[in-house]
């Protein structure tokens, strides 16, 4: 592949249009279209980090290479971008990798618009696991590609109790899958309106120190999460939560201390991302404090069937506390739930609130917990888990088009090893 792209040079905020050839696996740049005067060229392996760059000037995109020099590109236009994109995430899958007739699929759990979440049992060694799949004409369809690339990347690296396992990554012409730890006990919205949205401030306080603490740990990873709802909140067998789904988090990096993008869902969206000025990890204290409220209260604070209604209540009302008896929760809450990011609280606030006084952070997965998912002792329990999802027929269709195979996405935890 060849063409003109341009490309950011050594100097902060100056580009410059060069001439660029990839060939096998080099990546090469040149002043001129002859290939006259090469000014640099580097080697595309599955070690380089491929990112897209937000900006309002134009469609650009990032190699960073293993020793942490990077190369931003721009594209004249989105055809080109997506062209580029994909051929530089076109790198050979290793041998040997794995295949998803090596488990046996037992039950659909969840189905979202990109693919779905099955529950699987790996034939070799009996292992349990929920394997998500994704489709990649969708993905390439809605220029998402580097949705699955970023999730992989965030499960594969960030470690925390709370946080759900990568047991393993693969792909297949047509698809992603990401084989995850399996959570039987489902999720906090399934037990929320089973319970008629009654639970205790004992839950509620273990529920808010655990994602409290799986959220800080992304932020030391230079992550924000974006997506904090009752449906990405896991309940173990325990008792204890774990969070999921990475698929709209984003990775910062090292010199990167806001992004603009919106997206995320709307009740829950914080002041700053609605109004496009650029946001940092703040947003995801926010959306806890209307997690915490939803817990407390029973329902969101800002909610409304009119979006515009709903994001003018996020941007300029406050929330009714009246429902809220316990005056150092609706305290917490109310921290959380600042408008201004600078003055929310954050994890130390948190931590150091009334609410939690007397709570031991020091070691909470040991701690009793209150809420226990019912029938979730067996492996293949499907009692925490939708009945529309989990009745329908189980199996992994590959009716897609063949589309292109993306390097460095084939990954096995140690532990699944």
């Amino acid at each position: 592949m060849e063409g003109w792209l341009v490309k950011r040079s050594g100097i902060p905020h100056f580009w410059h249009k060069r001439y660029c050839v990839i060939e096998s696996n080099c990546f090469y740049i040149y002043l001129d279209q002859q290939r006259q005067k090469m000014t640099n060229w580097f080697s595309i392996t599955p070690k380089s980090q491929v990112a897209l760059m937000e900006s309002k000037k134009g469609l650009r995109f990032k190699i960073t290479q293993p020793e942490g020099k990077d190369f931003a590109f721009q594209a004249k236009d989105e055809k080109e971008f997506h062209a580029w994109l994909n051929h530089i995430l076109l790198l050979s899958i290793p041998e040997n990798t794995e295949k998803i007739n090596e488990y046996e699929i037992i039950s659909v759990l969840g189905r979202g618009f990109y693919g779905k979440v099955v529950l699987a049992k790996h034939k070799k060694t009996g292992k349990f696991c929920a394997i998500k799949s994704i489709h990649k004409k969708v993905l390439l369809d809605m220029k998402k590609v580097d949705t699955i690339m970023v999730e992989r990347d965030i499960l594969k690296s960030t470690k925390s109790p709370f946080i759900v396992s990568l047991l393993s990554s693969f792909q297949t012409p047509s698809k992603f899958y990401l084989v995850l730890e399996y959570v039987s006990g489902g999720d906090l919205f399934m037990h929320l309106t089973n319970n008629n949205n009654e639970i205790s401030v004992d839950q509620i306080k273990l529920y808010i120190a655990e994602l409290a603490v799986a959220l800080e740990q992304l932020h030391k990873d230079h992550i924000i999460y974006r997506d904090l709802k009752p449906e990405n909140v896991l309940i173990c067998e325990d008792g204890h939560i774990k969070l999921t789904d990475f698929g709209i988090s984003k990775m910062l990096n090292e010199k990167q201390s806001t992004t603009n993008t919106l997206c995320g869902t709307g009740e829950y969206l914080a002041p700053e991302v609605i109004s496009d000025k650029g946001y940092t990890e703040a947003i995801d204290w926010w959306q806890l404090g209307i997690l915490m409220y939803e817990m407390v209260v029973g329902k969101t604070p800002f909610a409304d069937t009119n979006k515009s209604i709903m994001y003018s209540n996020i941007m300029n009302k406050n929330p009714n506390f009246f429902p809220i008896e316990d005056e150092n929760a609706r305290n917490l809450i109310a921290h959380l739930l600042r408008k201004d990011p600078a003055k929310r609280a954050g994890f130390e606030e948190i931590k150091n609130s009334k609410f939690f006084e007397g709570f031991d952070w020091t070691d909470m997965k040991s701690r009793d917990a209150y809420m226990f998912p019912k029938d979730s002792s067996s492996s293949e329990s499907l009692n925490n888990f939708n009945k529309k999802f989990t009745e329908e027929e189980a199996e992994d269709s590959d009716a897609m088009p063949v589309m292109e195979k993306f390097g460095d996405f084939e990954y096995v935890s140690p532990e699944f090893a």
